[in-house]
Formats: structure tokens, sequence, C-alpha cells
């Protein structure tokens, strides 16, 4: 009795999947973390292990039974009464009845949608799989599982609430084109349940898939390049970064308009400085012609896999908002670029009233190229240092709009949330 009653409610034994080597070798962190200690896990281990045997999974590469059991794991969290109560459990051959159980319910679903970590997502289109749902939510949050349901409604997983939370503050509304918006809302299920058969899309991939050790995740406590958890607003305005250092404007601008299919869909390119000499990889900005065209290229782009005749190995593109919601050029100095930062506001992608703060940069080359009548502007801050001119600097909104958009993000890392 003991054996079905803990096989049946292993899924709560809490969230600490990612933390598992560390928490093995500290056995203080792993009763704070799991409410039992190693002991007691390694004996439900032992009970649950036989039966794992004919679980399925959907990893397309053979996992431990403890990493499997581990990834289970991840729908809820520690309940520590009920998971003493099953410690203290006896294996019982007579069955005795005498104890009355708590049943967990079958169903993940829950009676309204409350703030959780299960987001359901509509607005994204037919043409949508689950990498590129995992491309724009992974900008908030550990993205765990995303599934595509019918009518191209969405689900997506999120590690803990406060990234959800970040995801509905920061895309829901998002304009996807000229007519659709992106609608973010709490699901009414807790998670999303394992799926038993695989299904597939009309592009061949499937309609569920699990990220919990994606390594493009930029939340992750192993992840020690916190400068990648760039949260910002949805903004014309692209980040990238983790690209090749012979990387060149031209490259990056076909790959976009390729993928977008839209040839006038880049305003500028922006080749920022290294921060530090013998670099690896280079940094950028790109400036896109809307908001739905830069939400469109961070789904289709983000995470492309890059290749340099440096290098044996590839590089990751890696795009992410940026906090500058604008940028031009100084019509008393032409070399000088000012870039505008909206303050963080939901729902308003960088529009204000308010007096917007401003930052100047000096650009070491422009170059402005007209591809198949399509002109767009290549900035080139390699040869300068990263600090501001004048980062105390007001300018004036009505300023005189001289050529092309340059486009922006921060050569200052932006602030973390």
């Amino acid at each position: 009795m003991a054996n079905t009653f803990i096989y049946n409610d292993r899924l709560i034994f809490g969230e600490f999947y990612h933390l598992y080597p560390q928490l093995r070798s500290d056995n203080a962190l792993f009763r704070t973390c799991t409410k039992m200690t190693s002991e007691t896990f390694d004996y439900i281990l032992k009970i649950i292990t036989p039966e794992f045997d004919l679980q399925t999974t959907n990893f397309q590469e053979p996992i431990s039974i403890k990493e499997r059991l581990l990834v289970t794991m991840r729908n809820h969290e520690v309940r520590s009464r009920r998971v003493q109560w099953i410690a203290r459990q006896p294996e019982s051959v007579s069955g005795d009845s005498s104890v009355s159980h708590c049943h967990r319910p079958n169903s993940s679903w829950r009676r309204r949608a409350v703030p959780g970590r299960t987001l359901l997502v509509h607005g994204l289109g037919n043409e949508i799989n689950c990498d590129m749902v995992f491309n724009m939510f992974c900008l908030y949050g550990n993205v765990t599982a995303v599934k595509i349901l019918s009518h191209r409604q969405v689900l997506v997983e999120l590690n803990n609430v406060e990234a959800a939370e970040r995801c509905v503050s920061n895309l829901h509304l998002l304009p996807l084109n000229q007519k659709n918006k992106l609608k973010v809302k709490y699901s009414k299920h807790a998670y999303i349940n394992d799926q038993k058969t695989l299904i597939k899309l009309s592009d061949g991939t499937p309609t569920q898939k699990n990220y919990i050790i994606s390594k493009f995740n930029r939340f992750s406590s192993k992840n020690k390049i916190i400068n990648e958890r760039r949260i910002a607003a949805p903004s014309k305005i692209l980040h990238f970064f983790n690209v090749p250092v012979d990387i060149s404007g031209s490259k990056i601008r076909t790959a976009v308009i390729n993928a977008l299919g839209c040839n006038d869909a880049i305003r500028s390119i922006t080749i920022l400085p290294q921060k530090q000499p013998r670099a690896k990889f280079s940094t950028g900005l790109l400036e896109m012609k809307s908001v739905d065209l830069a939400a469109k290229a961070i789904m289709l782009l983000n995470h492309m896999k890059l290749e340099s005749s440096r290098s044996e190995f590839p590089f990751w593109f890696k795009l992410c908002f940026s906090k500058w919601s604008d940028m031009r050029q100084k019509s008393a100095d032409s070399s000088v670029l000012i870039f505008k930062a909206t303050p963080r506001r939901a729902w308003l992608f960088h529009r204000s009233e308010h007096d917007m703060p401003t930052v100047e940069f000096k650009v070491s080359r422009i170059n402005r190229v007209t591809n198949d009548d399509y002109p767009w502007t290549l900035w080139d801050m390699r040869e300068h240092a990263t600090e501001a001119i004048n980062p105390e600097a007001r300018i004036s909104v009505d300023i005189e709009y001289d050529g092309p958009s340059g486009q922006g993000d921060t050569l200052q890392d932006p602030p973390l949330y």
C-alpha cells in the first residue's frame, strides 16, 4: 500500500531537480529544500525505481532513473506534512486501511486562473512552434515546458511565479503585426502534463517540449553571466550578444531579413566596443522598423547558430529587448549618437509623456548602405571606450532628427531586476 501511494504521489516531493547535485553534497541544504533527509529520499527512490523503468519521457537521449524522477518532481511545491507522513508509512503486506489517505487530484486543473507559473498564450499564429515560444519567454525567466494546443493556443510553464509575472507584465498586449497582439494570461492549469504520445506540428517539431535542462535558460543559478538577464520591456531596438568578433553588419542583416521575409525590416545596426581586450565575442544593437518586427526577430533568430572562421565551435546568436527605446544622431555633432530610455511601464512599449533619460556615445565610423533600394545604417563604435560622453545629458524632445536612425542598446549593461 505504501508503495502504491508513494508511486501515485511522487510529484509532491519538491522543485529541486536542477539543484540535485549540490543538494546531495550538503545534508543541511538537502533537508531545507526537500523537507526530508537524503536517507529518506533514497528510501522513497528505492521504492519508485522498479516502476520507473516502465515510464516514458519526452527526451530523445536516455537519462538516468534519478534524473527522470527529478524531472517528474518539478510540478509541485514541497508539502512537508505530506512528505513526512509518507516517509513514516511502513510497507504493509496486510494492506492496513486504518489510515485515511489524502489523494491528490489526477488533473492539473485549478478552479480559477490565479497567478501561477503556467501561462496561457493567444495570438501567436499558425506558424508557431515550441522553440519560437521559448525564445521569447526565456527573456523573463527560466522556461520549463511549452505545449502547443488546438487553435494555436499555447501553454508556457515557468520555473516560478515571479518569472511568470514578468512575462505577463512585459509581453501581454505585445503587438505582433498591425492587427494582432499577444495575449498572455495565467492558466487554470498548475503545470503542463507530460505528453504520452508524440504529436508533431506541420514543420515536424513536437507539440510539446521540456526545457528544464536547456542551456539557453538565462536565469539558472549555474549561469555566471548575470548580464544575460537583460530584463527590459519590448522595444523596436534589440540587443544582440555572443556573436563572433569577425561578424559583419551585412551578415547580420542578411540573416534577419531572410528570416523575417522583409527587406526593409532593419533601420540600423550598431557594433558596440569590446568591454575587454581580446574578447572572444562581440555585442551590438539592431534597430528594427517596428516593435512587432523586433518581437518576430526574437522568436525566429534568438539562439541561432553562427559559424566563425576564427573558431572551430559555433556561436549561439542571442537576442533580447533593449532598455533604449530610441536613438538618433546629434544634430550638432554627427559622430555622436543619442540614446533615449523610457521608464519601465508595462504595456506602454516605451511611450511616455514624462522626460526620458538620455545618454550620448561616440561613433568611430558611420556607413550608410543601400541594398536592393533598402537603405540602412551601420554604426561602428569598436574603436571607442564604453563610457558615455555625458551620462546625465538631458536632450530636448523636439531635437532635429538628422538622417536615418541608428540603433541602440545600452553600451552599459541594463539594470537587473
